[in-house]
């Protein structure tokens, strides 16, 4: 099958996003279908090569089209990009964008439309857009990515389910997860992005409340990087990595003792000042409804994991079952588990086995790609091969 994947999403970037769509293509192609990912050119990679960057299979083309840096942009990158698919003759288009599946569904072309917030924090102009695909007849399907999600569609749209697949993130398993711990005190690791209420406010709380335990924190731009080191420039036993190649991050993940979740229930990801058009997008709060590629990138790693108690998480982990939750904002709790799971490596064994077994049989890439194709299937006929 022909399938084209659209995301205006920065190929290379560090964005969760960019690293998403970039294994969502991955999945497509090994699975055997004929891939093609549309996006826009980001900043240079390690020897110009995005597939090494992020450490993904040439299983699928790369198609990168300029996407304007003024607000709006990304609409235009919609409208170009919807005509270079269209030329191309797809069997079915996969987009995280609803200006891209308005265009799409405009040409007749079947799409599968993915969003990951409900539309009504998107802007004025992508919501009208949205009443188009969900009645055309070009649609194959709105995928979300947690159950609190699917619900909110539920109750807004009386044909919801006639539309809705629900299917949470993933990530692939690790070529290895054998990579030997480190000598010394036992490593807490987490790894991902610093925006606000990723959890790194909670965790430079936590950092000075345990001086036996040492913490690696790997990700974020460099501004926020250098904040956060100089909040904590008198705690020895943290250290700050910065942004690495995903292969990097995973054997830092492996390595670890401990992995640490600690969202918060408010979560933006834009820069604090980014002007905000309601016309065309806002910059929405992902909190309630997200579906984080850390936590099953955790849960391949096969270490136990510290999450914060939030509903939305909830639907992927269950404290004392395949992680410890804790409350987001009680840090004696928070020092107490770290602490406990420190000393009971057995348990700790335990729960990060569960947690893996749980993901090599729900949510692999693979497995969400086949399950997504599967449901546009049973929403029109056409074959899958």
């Amino acid at each position: 099958m022909k399938l084209a994947y659209i995301a205006p999403t920065r190929v290379p970037s560090q964005s969760a996003n960019s690293q998403h769509v970039m294994r969502m293509a991955q999945a497509y192609g090994r699975l055997g279908h004929d891939v093609t990912l549309t996006a826009a050119p980001g900043a240079a990679a390690p020897g110009n090569d995005p597939f090494a960057f992020y450490g993904v299979e040439r299983a699928f083309r790369l198609r990168l089209l300029p996407m304007p840096g003024f607000p709006g942009g990304g609409h235009v990158f919609a409208l170009r990009a919807a005509a270079a698919v269209a030329a191309d003759g797809p069997d079915i288009v996969h987009t995280r964008n609803v200006p891209t599946a308005y265009r799409c569904t405009r040409r007749g072309l079947p799409t599968i439309l993915e969003t990951h917030v409900p539309v009504a924090d998107m802007g004025i102009v992508p919501r009208r857009q949205f009443e188009h695909i969900r009645r055309s007849k070009a649609l194959r399907g709105v995928v979300v990515i947690s159950r609190a999600l699917h619900d909110w569609y539920e109750r807004t749209y009386s044909d919801a389910s006639e539309w809705l697949v629900l299917a949470p993130d993933a990530a692939d398993p690790p070529a290895t997860t054998t990579i030997a711990r480190r000598d010394g005190p036992p490593v807490v690791a987490y790894t991902g992005s610093l925006y606000p209420g990723k959890g790194m406010e909670l965790l430079a709380a936590i950092v000075p409340r345990c001086p036996a335990l040492r913490f690696r924190i790997v990700g974020g731009p460099d501004d926020l990087v250098a904040h956060w080191r100089a909040q904590l420039r008198g705690a020895a036993n943290v250290e700050f990595l910065g942004f690495v190649p995903f292969a990097v991050a995973e054997r830092e993940r492996l390595a670890a003792d401990i992995l640490v979740a600690p969202y918060q229930p408010s979560i933006t990801l834009v820069a604090k000042g980014t002007p905000r058009l309601r016309w065309l997008g806002g910059h929405p709060d992902i909190a309630q409804w997200m579906s984080p590629l850390k936590l099953f990138e955790y849960m391949a790693a096969g270490k136990p994991i510290v999450c914060s108690d939030l509903d939305v998480l909830r639907e992927v982990l269950r404290d004392g079952d395949n992680a410890v939750l804790a409350p987001h904002d009680r840090l004696d709790t928070w020092a107490a588990a770290l602490s406990a799971l420190a000393s009971d490596p057995e348990r700790g064994r335990r729960l990060g086995g569960r947690a893996r077994a749980e993901f090599l049989e729900r949510y692999t890439w693979d497995a969400r790609a086949r399950h997504i194709l599967a449901a546009a299937q049973r929403a029109e006929g056409w074959p899958l091969s």
